[in-house]
């Protein structure tokens, strides 16, 4: 027979029939070694030798779960040397002896929806264990974001913080959004790529007036200057002078979709999963406001003191 590659791929129904009949696992140290079997050719002869593999390796199963939950199992099982076995691990060697190795079945599993992500065939040779678990995916936590540069925005006021705000005027709030946002990090053996995008923003205002919470789900838009403001988020009306502290908390939601990059079979889509509420507070603003001596025509039309 040819020889085999380290790694090879396996029919769906073997992997089936593989995946119903393993029901005990275990979790072990890899450890494998080789006999070798002679017999005289009777025709020629000659004596002939093979090499076969013999592994005291277990089989295993490992949740990946981790702290975010995600519903991730990883399994290898070792598979019966017969002559229908899905995976055939034969090989020449360079000296010419022929090498039979252990064949094992890789598999990754969405736990949740029993959908199977990946199944592969591994030979196991002298010197190639079969591999061992991967580590649990990142976290949302492990990946290194500067969350305050990514998801922090910036308020828009009018008045503007330059010219103060005036009181019993109404001050509009926004603030500027592109949208969705897209964010990649590698940690290998993973690489995470979520898509994220506002789904509530909260203005809070602290000052002589007291505190006051402004809430809306976008970013709206600067108004025109002789609007009544309704593009704006939000508006507050102060009712005395003096500084206020307004923060903005914006909090995102979005999806992961993670990727396994696996040493052997390269990259394995692991699937897409709720990522969760992100709350970022932007730095605070001071806001000073005096109290309205005069005011003109237009809606927005005053004089300072």
């Amino acid at each position: 027979m040819s020889s085999s590659p380290t790694a090879v791929r396996i029919s769906a129904i073997a992997v089936l029939l593989l995946l119903l009949g393993a029901t005990s696992l275990v979790v072990g140290t890899p450890v494998h070694a080789q006999e070798t079997q002679c017999s005289k050719d009777q025709e020629s002869g000659e004596l002939i030798c093979v090499v076969v593999v013999q592994s005291t390796s277990p089989n295993i199963g490992v949740d990946l779960d981790g702290p975010d939950g995600l519903p991730l199992r990883w399994a290898r099982f070792k598979i019966a040397d017969s002559p229908g076995a899905p995976v055939s691990c034969e090989r020449i060697e360079a000296d010419g002896a022929q090498t039979f190795g252990v064949p094992w079945l890789i598999t990754l599993t969405n736990t949740d929806t029993g959908q199977l992500l990946s199944a592969r065939g591994f030979c196991e040779w002298p010197g190639v264990p079969p591999p061992p678990p991967p580590p649990p995916p990142p976290t949302r936590t492990d990946i290194e974001i500067d969350q305050d540069q990514v998801f922090a925005l910036e308020t828009g006021l009018n008045p503007p913080v330059r010219k103060r705000g005036v009181s019993q005027l109404p001050t509009w709030f926004w603030c500027s959004n592109d949208g969705a946002v897209d964010v990649d990090a590698t940690l290998p053996p993973y690489r995470a790529a979520a898509v994220v995008e506002v789904v509530e923003l909260t203005w809070t205002v602290e000052g002589p007036d007291g505190q006051a919470e402004l809430v809306a789900t976008d970013c709206g838009s600067e108004p025109p200057i002789d609007s009544d403001g309704a593009s704006a988020a939000a508006t507050w009306t102060p009712n005395l002078p003096g500084e206020s502290t307004i923060t903005l908390t914006t909090t995102w939601s979005g999806t992961w979709t993670y990727t396994y990059l696996d040493p052997i079979f390269g990259a394995i889509d692991l699937g897409t999963f709720d990522l969760g509420a992100i709350s970022v507070t932007s730095a605070p603003v001071v806001y000073d406001v005096y109290e309205i001596q005069t005011v003109g025509r237009g809606s927005r039309s005053y004089v300072e003191p």
